[in-house]
């Protein structure tokens, strides 16, 4: 499914939508893990900006580029773990934030920028969001069929 966008509060709701198909998803043995793939300044920040807000979580959320990772506390649900590669070389420089245990934790739902910087460690089971460019302040978001699958057909 493909959404087109023109406001960053238009790529906040579909982000919103997509937490509730997330939510509806079967538990797993281990952490849904979602790559937020899309070149510098496509919206993958204001696309987890959405999904955080919506889960009630008022503070400023910035991308973690500087300190690679933030965690979101969903009481009763999966929390939110916000993760940055864009300054990471080689997938060992993410070696002290004990990936491995958070990929294990089904009550983990990990959104990460810039994966195809730590594609070595991540588990083989991901979904993969990508946003795109669409010209001006138009934004493309590509959403895999386990997600469009719990959305709403309504949204264009």
């Amino acid at each position: 499914m493909q959404i087109t966008t023109h406001l960053a509060q238009e790529t906040q709701a579909v982000a919103a939508r997509i937490l509730a198909a997330i939510d509806a998803l079967p538990s797993s043995s281990g952490a849904l893990v979602i790559r937020l793939e899309g070149d510098l300044g496509a919206g993958k920040t204001t696309f987890v900006q959405g999904l955080v807000r919506t889960m009630g979580v008022t503070d400023t959320v910035r991308s973690p580029t500087f300190v690679l990772m933030k965690r979101y506390a969903r009481p009763g649900a999966r929390d939110v773990v916000h993760m940055d590669c864009y300054r990471i070389h080689r997938p060992d420089e993410v070696a002290s934030l004990d990936l491995p245990t958070l990929f294990a934790d089904p009550d983990v739902l990990m959104l990460i920028e810039w994966p195809e910087r730590i594609t070595d460690i991540l588990p083989s089971a991901t979904l993969t969001i990508s946003l795109a460019h669409a010209g001006g302040d138009a934004r493309t978001i590509t959403i895999p069929d386990e997600l469009s699958q719990g959305m709403e057909n309504s949204v264009s």
